[in-house]
């Protein structure tokens, strides 16, 4: 099941149910389920004494000693919310330092739920890498020398429902020196991996007791070695507990299971995008990508975006080595940022034009975006590609955007080169205003069955950026309670006595529509 999301959705603990290995801001993403209790105690995770039955140790995983952190686990990273007031409470997925400016982790640690009909990512202002750390700090994050992130790169066959091919590459804005990088392995050297059985070894700050809710996750790095799966045993083990579907094309599997009361090997929320290494030639090398799992350490193996598939995509990102030796052209970030202007079509709707020729070569094309809150807590929706018929003359696009009622939007603009993104500049963008409110609603006698309540009423209409949702308000006795949102038109709820109901729209600008009449229950 996939270790948590990428959004902050704290860890289920139920073997039963998928979930990718990313933790929240304050809630850490899967770690490895092998690292002690004493170890995860801070603000914001809970180290309270640990029940009996239940152990304290992380079973078959151990802290890095400094030994085998120098040797194998250096180019381990840590992605770090940028709000967060440290190291520690703001860790929420690790990564894999592949050259000196780029950082492989996992898709659903950068792609959030989406919005409507629109996907979004975090912004790169929103998160930042720690590299070269074995602790992470508890201290002021000011002080923690976190380094930003100037693009990020989603594999482009990534499915956020099924997490198939989950991975992500991040640019940092600048490169990171005195930290050693990790090779990926070749296609030779990996042929072997889900054929036969072999070993390979896990890292990460992610949670050590998958059994407490949101509960020890430490802030030294833990690392356990784990047996790679033949990919039948793999595929028999997830369809069994879980009944998903394994890929052998782009997905490994590794890790010891549960045996009686002892939690097996595995890796665990906040683990996300961490490294599975295993030793070719001689030398440590990338293997895998920790992407989700079915518990951790339970009934499930956890599973890894293979490498060797992902090989083809990074090299067609411009400046991606690799093979940890660098690239002094920062690939397409030495495209200049494509400057754009934007006029209204209609509430929904704006003009981008952007000027001739960006200095620096000839963009393929732009990728669009809306920037969403706050620069430390800022989403990317995603507005769209746009191909450069012509980089030599100017180019306008009619691109969709939420509907404003009265609000510029701040897009985002990046010149593409290949499948690369230069640097990003900011405008502002501003739809034909909607300050109309959508037109009031009827709602229905309500229903009893029971004690429970079923409300329903009619649909409302917005002709301008159009609707949103209904607010629905319940009384008991002379007092409103906060109205509930609902995206439908019908709501269910208790009330084993008397009241009253009543229902407003809601636009996609914000506009209200007026109460409808009240109805009695």
């Amino acid at each position: 099941m996939m270790l948590g999301t990428p959004l902050p959705l704290g860890p289920t603990g139920t073997p039963h149910m998928t979930h990718a290995r990313s933790r929240g801001t304050l809630a850490a993403v899967l770690l490895l389920a092998t690292c002690a209790l004493a170890a995860a105690a801070s603000a914001s995770a809970v180290a309270a004494a640990s029940p009996s039955g239940v152990s304290t140790r992380v079973i078959h995983g151990k802290p890095a000693t400094p030994a085998t952190y120098e040797a194998r686990l250096r180019s381990t990273v840590a992605l770090v919310a940028a709000d967060a007031p440290s190291v520690f409470q703001g860790q929420f997925c690790g990564g894999t330092l592949i050259d000196d400016t780029h950082v492989l982790t996992a898709a659903h640690c950068v792609v959030t739920e989406g919005y409507g009909a629109w996907s979004t990512r975090r912004a790169p202002s929103s998160f930042g890498v720690i590299a070269g750390a074995r602790t992470l700090s508890k201290g002021p994050l000011a002080a923690s020398g976190l380094v930003p992130i100037e693009s990020i790169f989603v594999n482009p066959n990534y499915n956020r429902g099924k997490l198939s091919w989950d991975a992500a590459v991040l640019r940092l804005a600048r490169p990171i020196v005195g930290v050693p990088t990790l090779p990926l392995i070749t296609p030779a050297q990996g042929d072997a991996l889900g054929t036969a059985e072999s070993t390979a070894t896990v890292a990460g700050w992610g949670d050590t007791q998958p059994l407490l809710d949101d509960c020890c996750f430490p802030a030294d790095i833990q690392t356990v070695d784990v047996p790679v799966h033949v990919n039948a045993t793999c595929a028999a083990n997830l369809r069994r507990v879980a009944q998903l579907a394994f890929n052998a094309e782009y997905q490994l599997c590794a890790g010891v299971l549960q045996r009686g009361s002892v939690l097996g090997a595995d890796t665990c929320q906040g683990d996300s995008g961490g490294p599975l290494i295993v030793d070719a030639d001689g030398a440590p090398r990338l293997a895998g990508v920790v992407s989700l799992g079915v518990g951790c350490g339970q009934r499930g193996f956890g599973v890894y975006s293979r490498v060797t598939a992902l090989t083809p995509w990074l090299a067609s990102i411009p400046g991606v080595t690799g093979d940890g030796t660098g690239d002094p052209t920062f690939g397409a970030g030495n495209l200049a940022p494509a400057s754009a202007t934007a006029e209204p079509v209609d509430f929904t709707h704006v003009r981008v034009t952007v000027p001739a020729r960006v200095a620096g070569g000839d963009p393929t094309g732009y990728t669009l975006w809306a920037r969403l809150d706050a620069p430390k807590v800022a989403e990317d929706l995603f507005l769209g590609l746009r191909p450069a018929p012509d980089p030599a003359a100017p180019n306008a696009y009619v691109v969709r955007v939420p509907a404003s009622r009265g609000a510029a939007h701040t897009l985002v603009i990046r010149p593409m080169a290949v499948n690369g993104e230069g640097p990003m500049t900011t405008f502002r963008a501003t739809p034909v205003l909607d300050r109309v409110p959508p037109t009031a609603t009827r709602i229905a006698r309500p229903v009893r069955t029971g004690a429970v309540i079923t409300a329903r009423w009619s649909a409302s209409v917005d002709r301008q950026g159009g609707l949103d949702g209904y607010l629905v308000q319940r009384r008991v006795g002379s007092r409103w309670a906060t109205p509930s949102y609902v995206e439908g038109r019908v709501l269910k709820f208790r009330s084993p006595g008397a009241g009253a109901v009543r229902v407003r729209a809601i636009d996609v600008a914000g506009n209200l529509g007026r109460w409808s009449a009240i109805a009695k229950f």
